[in-house]
């Protein structure tokens, strides 16, 4: 439901940019067109990979959400992800908001312009909760049955889970690179 309506907001951003962009701007910065559709662009992507995320839970293994949400390394990389999107929406807002030609102020997005995927993934520690996962399955594993389809299978869910969880990380780095470019 809140992704129809992420989308929605999405398409109704669409049709204001071309409006936008004509708008006189007496005193003011030009429109930065190329940055909001870029970020509508990547905010879809986003949008897209936390949906796949989401069905990845709700998949036959009824308790997958449990079994990964117990786990210690899981708070971190929640943690992590919230305090990057959070950052990420500081930023955004402050380059979207910032309307005179005068040069932004930077400073408190420092320690954002220089964030590489490999910083925020050793600070993720994702594959700290593949391990704890895969170590709680292990058993699950070797007594079931074969399944019919990928979906039914927990390692693959489980898979699905971690690659779209990596998929966010990345969603948001290109998102604060792609708004630093363009402050």
């Amino acid at each position: 439901e809140s992704s129809k309506s992420v989308l929605m907001h999405l398409g109704k951003a669409t049709n204001l940019v071309a409006e936008a962009e004509q708008e006189p701007r007496w005193h003011r910065a030009p429109f930065n067109v190329t940055l909001v559709r870029l970020l509508i662009e990547k905010v879809t992507e986003l949008n897209a990979h936390v949906q796949v995320l989401q069905s990845g839970f709700e998949g036959t293994c009824e308790d997958l959400f449990a079994l990964v949400f117990e786990k210690q390394s899981f708070k971190q990389v929640s943690q992590v992800l919230l305090d990057y999107l959070q950052r990420m929406q500081q930023l955004v807002r402050a380059a979207l908001e910032h309307e005179t030609c005068d040069a932004i102020d930077t400073v408190r997005f420092d320690d954002l312009a220089g964030s590489s995927r490999g910083e925020v993934s050793r600070e993720l520690k994702l594959e700290q909760l593949v391990n704890e996962c895969r170590d709680t399955v292990v058993d699950r594993l070797k007594d079931r049955e074969s399944v019919s389809k990928a979906e039914l299978d927990i390692s693959c869910q489980l898979c699905l889970i971690f690659s779209m969880i990596d998929e966010l990380k990345d969603d948001i780095i290109e998102i604060i690179v792609c708004t630093t470019q363009r402050l």
